[in-house]
C-alpha cells in the first residue's frame, strides 16, 4: 500500500512577463494504491504470477482570492502583464479509479522458458474542466495611425485597459468565456463520467538456442476500449461541416486487436561473456492516452457553451466590454448565446502504436573498465494529429518565392468556437546512441561516464491534455496540415558522469558522498510573429525572417544585431523558420550526495537508519553565474510584428532570445531520513 499526497504551487515571473500573485494556483494530487501478489510453483517446471492493484487518484486544482476573470495586458517593447485566476484552473479536476489484473504462467522445458499471460486495465473517470470560467480577456497593443514622419503609431495594450470604464474604452483583442448550461446539466461544475478499458494478451519464448546466442520472441495483443460514449449532438452530426468530413461527434474507436510482434536477442561473443552483442525489434502499444479522447465527453457541444472571440473574425467583438465579475450582467452580454466547441476521433483514428529497434555492443575492457555502447531507433506508426474544422482556406500569404503561408476564416457557421478532430499521422522519428564507461575501483569508489545523442522528428507532441491546446499550440506554417519538425524532446547532446564512494567503519556506521555532473543541450525553441496573420485566431504563426526590417525604439538591439549574435537564427533569413528549429545555450550541473547510515544486524537482517542530504545544483552555490538554465516561455519567442501596410518590425525586450529559468537555475537542499531493512 503506498499512499502519496502531493500540493505544488505553481507561480513564476520571466523577465518580460509580470504575474500577479492570483494568477497561480495549487495543483494538488492524491494518491492511493494498494497491491496484491501472489505466487505459485505448481510443478517442478510450472510456476504462476497473479497480480492485482487498484489506484486511487484524485488531482485539483485551486486558486487564491476570490474568482476574477484572466486578463493578459501588453506593456510594449514586448512585455506584458498577467492578472486574474488562471483561465485553466476553476474548474479543474480529474478523478481516476484504476483496477488491473495481470498473471503471467510460466513453463521452463528446458532450453525454452514459455510464459503466457495477460494484463488487463479497468478505468472509471471524472473529468471536470472547464476553460475560461471567469472568463479571458487580451488587451493587445495596436496600430492606430501614423506620426507626420509616416511612422506607426503604436497604443500599447495598458492603455486600453486603464481605459475601461471610461467613454474611450474599447473591446479587448480577444475575449473567451465557458460555461455549463445548466438547463441540460443542473449542475455548473458539470463534469462527464466515462468508463473504459485495455486488455492485454501475449506469449513468449526464451529460447537458449546455443550457449552463447539467446532468443526471445513472442506476440502481444492489446484491445482498448470504451463502455460509454459522448452526448449525441444531433445539430452537428446534420451540419455541413460534419457531412462534408464523414464525422460524428459521439464516434469513437471501437474494439479492435492492437497487434504487438516482438523479437530480441542476446549473444555472448566468448565463453566468459566478456563481450555482448544484444537487441531487438518490434512493435509497441502502451497504456492508452485516454484523457485525449476523453475531450469528446467534455465537449459534445450539449452540456458546455463555448464563446471565442477575436479580432478580424468577429463582429460581436467589438461589443465586449471588461467586467471584473464573471457572473454579472456584462458578463452575461459578451456570451454568445449557443456557441460552443465540439472535440471529435476520426472515423478511421488507430490507437498510438511505434515500431522500435536496438542494438547495443557490450565489452569488459582491461584494468575493469566497463564499456558499451548502444542504438536505438523509433518510427511512429499512429501518432495523433489534430485539425479544426471550423476554419475554411483563405488566400495564401506569398513572403518570398517558395515561402508560402496558407490563411483561413471562420466558416460561415458561427456556433462552433473551434471543431477539433483527432486522426492519426505515421510521420516523425526519435534516435540515439548511447556510450558507456565505467569502472569499480573497490574499496568502495566507482566511476562512470555516459554520452547520448540523439535526434526526435514527429508532427505533434501532443503536450496538452486539451485537444485545442495540442492544435493551436503546435506552432506551423499551416496550422491544418501534418507539418513535421524537431520534437520538443529532441534531445541532442548529454553527458552524464558520476563519482561516488562508500566506506563502512566501525562495524555500525557507513558515510556516502557522490558526485553527478549532468550536461545538456539546451531547450528547443520556435519564432513566431507577434499576432495573428493567418486568421486561424491564435498567435501560433511561424515567422519568415526577412533580410531587413525596422527596428523598434523600444527593442533591446536592432534587427541586425540580432542576426549577428545568434547566426543560427540569421541561417534562416529569407525562409518561414521550422518549428522547434533553434536550441539555447547548452547546461551544466552539478549535483552533490551524502548519506550517513547507522546499522545493525536483527535475527540475521541487517536493519539501517539512514540520513541523507542533496545539494542540486551546486555548481550554482559556488557561484552565482553556474548552473544557469535557458528557459524559452512557451517554446517561442515573438520579436516580428507584421503592420497593416504589410511592413515587418522587430521589438525584442531582451538581449538574447531565452531567459534563465528561476527555481531551475538556483541551487537548493533537501535532507531525507530512511529505515531500510
Amino acid at each position: 500500500y503506498s499512499h502519496i499526497d502531493d500540493k505544488p504551487y505553481i507561480f513564476g515571473n520571466s523577465p518580460t512577463r509580470m504575474k500577479f500573485y492570483n494568477t497561480g494556483y495549487f495543483k494538488r494530487s492524491v494518491t492511493n494504491t494498494i497491491v496484491a501478489e501472489l505466487n505459485s510453483k505448481l510443478t517442478s517446471t510450472l510456476s504462476n504470477e497473479l497480480r492485482v492493484s487498484y489506484s486511487g487518484i484524485r488531482d485539483k486544482r485551486s486558486f487564491n482570492g476570490k474568482p476574477f476573470p484572466f486578463v493578459s495586458i501588453d506593456l510594449g517593447n514586448s512585455r506584458q502583464i498577467q492578472a486574474g485566476v488562471d483561465q485553466y484552473t476553476p474548474a479543474n479536476e480529474l478523478d481516476q479509479d484504476i483496477y488491473s489484473l495481470s498473471n503471467n504462467l510460466m513453463l521452463n522445458l528446458g532450453d525454452h522458458t514459455l510464459t503466457f499471460g495477460t494484463h488487463n486495465e479497468f478505468f472509471r473517470m471524472r473529468n471536470l474542466f472547464i476553460a475560461n470560467l471567469y472568463g479571458n480577456y487580451e488587451y493587445r497593443d495596436r496600430v492606430v495611425g501614423k506620426d507626420a514622419q509616416g511612422k506607426n503609431i503604436i497604443r500599447n495594450g495598458i492603455d486600453d485597459f486603464l481605459a475601461i470604464g471610461t467613454a474611450n474604452e474599447v473591446a479587448p483583442k480577444s475575449y473567451g468565456y465557458s460555461a455549463a448550461d445548466v438547463s441540460r446539466t443542473g449542475d455548473a461544475r458539470w463534469a462527464p463520467r466515462f468508463r473504459a478499458g485495455q486488455l492485454g494478451f501475449y506469449a513468449q519464448d526464451e529460447w537458449k538456442a546455443t550457449d552463447h546466442l539467446r532468443l526471445t520472441y513472442g506476440l502481444r495483443v492489446d484491445m482498448p476500449f470504451f463502455l460509454d460514449r459522448p452526448t449525441a449532438n444531433p445539430d452537428f452530426n446534420s451540419s455541413a461541416v460534419a457531412k462534408e468530413y464523414g464525422v460524428t461527434n459521439n464516434y469513437l474507436p471501437p474494439i479492435r486487436p492492437l497487434f504487438s510482434p516482438r523479437v530480441g536477442f542476446r549473444y555472448d561473443v566468448d565463453a566468459d561473456s566478456r563481450y555482448v552483442i544484444r537487441g531487438g525489434t518490434g512493435i509497441f502499444t502502451g497504456r492508452v492516452p485516454f484523457v485525449w479522447i476523453s475531450n469528446s465527453f467534455s465537449n459534445s457541444g450539449i452540456e458546455v457553451e463555448r464563446t471565442s472571440l477575436y479580432a478580424g473574425n468577429n463582429k460581436t467583438l467589438g461589443s465586449v466590454r471588461f467586467s471584473a465579475d464573471p457572473r454579472s450582467a456584462q458578463s452575461n452580454a459578451n456570451f454568445v448565446p449557443g456557441s460552443t466547441e465540439v472535440d471529435l476521433v476520426a472515423k478511421n483514428f488507430t490507437y498510438p502504436q511505434v515500431w522500435r529497434t536496438n542494438l547495443a555492443f557490450e565489452a569488459n575492457l582491461p584494468w575493469g573498465v566497463k564499456a558499451s555502447i548502444e542504438g536505438m531507433f523509433t518510427k511512429n506508426l499512429n501518432n495523433i494529429r489534430y485539425r479544426n474544422l471550423a476554419l475554411s482556406p483563405g488566400k495564401a500569404i506569398t513572403h518570398a518565392p517558395g515561402e508560402v503561408r496558407p490563411t483561413y476564416t471562420r466558416r460561415d457557421d458561427k456556433l462552433y468556437s473551434s471543431v477539433i478532430m483527432m486522426e492519426n499521422s505515421n510521420k516523425g522519428y526519435t534516435y540515439n546512441f548511447t556510450a558507456t564507461l565505467s569502472k569499480d575501483f573497490g574499496h568502495g569508489l566507482d566511476a562512470s561516464v555516459a554520452y547520448t545523442y540523439g535526434a526526435a522528428v514527429v508532427g505533434n507532441d501532443g503536450l496538452s491534455s486539451q485537444a485545442e491546446s495540442n492544435w493551436k499550440f503546435n506552432y506551423s506554417n499551416d496550422i491544418n496540415a501534418d507539418e513535421v519538425s524537431y520534437s520538443s524532446f529532441d534531445l541532442r547532446h548529454r553527458l552524464i558522469a558520476q563519482l561516488n564512494y562508500r566506506v563502512e567503519y566501525a562495524k555500525h556506521f557507513a558515510t556516502t558522498i557522490g558526485l553527478i555532473y549532468n550536461g545538456q543541450s539546451g531547450p528547443r525553441y520556435s519564432i513566431l510573429y507577434n499576432g495573428d496573420i493567418n486568421g486561424d485566431g491564435t498567435s501560433n504563426d511561424l515567422a519568415y525572417l526577412p533580410s531587413t526590417m525596422a527596428s523598434s525604439s523600444r527593442s533591446a538591439m536592432d534587427y541586425a544585431t540580432f542576426l549577428k549574435e545568434n547566426p543560427d537564427i540569421a541561417q534562416y533569413v529569407g525562409r518561414i523558420a521550422p518549428r522547434n528549429a533553434f536550441v539555447a545555450p547548452f547546461i551544466h550541473k552539478v549535483d552533490l550526495h551524502f548519506a550517513q547510515d547507522f546499522f545493525v544486524n536483527v535475527g540475521g537482517r541487517r536493519h539501517t537508519l539512514q540520513l541523507n542530504a542533496d545539494v542540486i545544483n551546486l555548481t550554482n552555490l559556488l557561484n552565482r553565474g553556474w548552473g544557469m538554465e535557458p528557459y524559452v516561455n512557451y517554446s517561442s519567442i515573438t520579436p516580428i510584428t507584421v503592420l497593416r501596410d504589410g511592413s515587418y518590425e522587430f521589438n525584442h525586450a531582451t538581449k538574447q532570445p531565452w531567459s534563465y529559468s528561476d527555481i531551475n537555475s538556483r541551487w537548493r537542499a533537501q535532507v531525507g531520513l530512511k529505515y531500510i531493512f
